[in-house]
C-alpha cells in the first residue's frame, strides 16, 4: 500500500484509518454478535447498492448472496 508524503509527516497517533475504524465502530457496534445464530450461508454486512447493512443469504444455484434488503446479488 502507497503512503503519501504528507502521511509519512504526520505526529504518531495521528492516524486517520485508526480514527474512522474506531468512528464506525462505535457507530455499528461489533459485527461478531450479530453473526451469532445465523444459518449456514447466511451473512450480515453492508449492501454496496442500498447502503443498508441487511442479511445476505446464499443463492442456492450458485455462490452469490442476495441481500434481503433490496434484493440485488453480490
Amino acid at each position: 500500500m502507497a503512503i503519501s508524503i504528507l502521511e509519512l509527516h504526520r505526529p504518531p497517533g495521528d492516524d486517520e484509518l485508526f480514527s474512522r475504524y474506531l468512528r464506525e465502530l462505535l457507530r455499528h457496534g461489533d459485527p461478531e454478535p450479530e453473526r451469532t445464530g445465523l444459518a449456514p450461508g447466511n451473512d450480515v454486512r453492508t449492501c454496496t447498492r442500498c447502503g443498508e447493512h441487511a442479511l445476505f443469504r446464499i443463492v442456492p444455484d450458485g455462490c452469490w448472496a442476495e441481500c434481503a434488503s433490496c434484493r440485488t446479488l453480490a
